[in-house]
């Protein structure tokens, strides 16, 4: 009997650990998998044949997925603006791909325990909504975003929310900039297409983030003004950035806390270089991927040109062998 009961233990010491590796393993699985996909995505995107051509991934891009997050706190939410700084270090040339928030893409969904049920094709706005923290959604809209340019590797990100909207203002001040359609021609002669805006911490918000989401496609308007005031921006820091560097570097790096990012303190000096002295005309380099319009069951929808996106991505990150 007493041999009986020994040997019913051993049994279940034995069951026991194997369950106990079944379930290391089962934990282990999605990682490795991820990490096996990671890698041959890695290594598919350095070189690309289309149509018979070779070209290779110019090596000397810099890439800064910038986000602007929907809410005033620490909560997950949707990402209002996605856009691709490129910093080409050879050229010394900075191209900004404006990506729809309404753009149809694969993104990685989870499901209320935050198990992945894989990726699907939804609005690129909500990748960010999945990650159960700030800093999560934003490595899933890196994702997202590298997925949908050929696996391209998105090195450096930011997100901001709008409880640090008038920090960022404040860093640039004052400027003008002209106002690019009527969307906001209701609110005064000053927002009429084609007049001369002053934008200030006081209005900066309404320009930028405003639209009437009972209207069909309102973000397009949106993303116009967004735009215009993404040149001014620009512009005005690179003035300030040419009087005071040191200073102007430091009002920035005091803003650091208030992002989401990965980018060190030390690397905002090299940003900041490369932003004062790098080519940047808003005419050319500021690109919104193309696309179209449609009404969805529930939301707008913006499908982009497969075609379109081809040519840009062969033009901005690869170099014809």
């Amino acid at each position: 009997m007493e041999k009986n009961k020994r040997f019913g233990l051993k049994i279940g010491v034995v069951l026991l650990a194997a369950v106990a590796v079944a379930v290391a393993l089962w934990a282990m699985w999605p990682e490795e998998e991820e990490r096996e996909i990671s890698q041959s995505n890695e290594r598919a995107y350095r070189h690309v044949e289309v149509d018979g051509r070779q070209f290779d991934y110019n090596t000397n891009l810099l890439t800064l997925l910038c986000m602007g997050i929907d809410t005033t706190d620490e909560s997950v939410a949707q990402s209002d603006v996605i856009d691709l700084m490129v910093l080409d270090r050879e050229e010394e040339r900075i191209k900004i791909l404006s990506i729809s928030r309404d753009a149809m893409v694969p993104i990685r969904i989870f499901d209320a325990g935050g198990k992945s049920l894989g990726w699907e094709e939804q609005h690129l706005a909500l990748a960010s909504s999945y990650g159960s923290t700030q800093e999560r959604g934003c490595l899933l809209t890196c994702e997202a975003v590298s997925k949908m340019l050929w696996d391209i590797p998105i090195v450096y990100y930011a997100g901001a929310n709008l409880s640090a909207f008038d920090q960022f203002q404040s860093l640039a001040g004052d400027f003008d900039i002209v106002v690019p359609d009527d969307s906001l021609a209701s609110l005064g002669a000053e927002y009429q297409k084609g007049s001369t805006l002053t934008i200030t911490e006081e209005n900066a918000e309404l320009f930028v983030r405003s639209r009437d989401t009972d209207v069909d496609f309102s973000n397009t308007s949106r993303m116009l003004r967004q735009q215009a005031y993404i040149e001014g921006y620009i512009n005005t820091l690179r003035e300030q950035l040419q009087e005071d560097f040191n200073g102007t570097v430091a009002r920035a790096s005091s803003l650091l806390p208030q992002l989401v990012t990965n980018i060190s303190v030390d690397e905002v000096t090299d940003f900041a270089e490369m932003l004062m002295n790098y080519e940047f005309s808003a005419d050319e380099d500021y690109i919104v991927v193309e696309g179209t319009q449609e009404k969805g069951l529930f939301h707008d929808e913006y499908h982009i040109d497969e075609s379109k996106l081809q040519e840009l991505i062969l033009e901005v990150f690869y170099k014809a062998q």
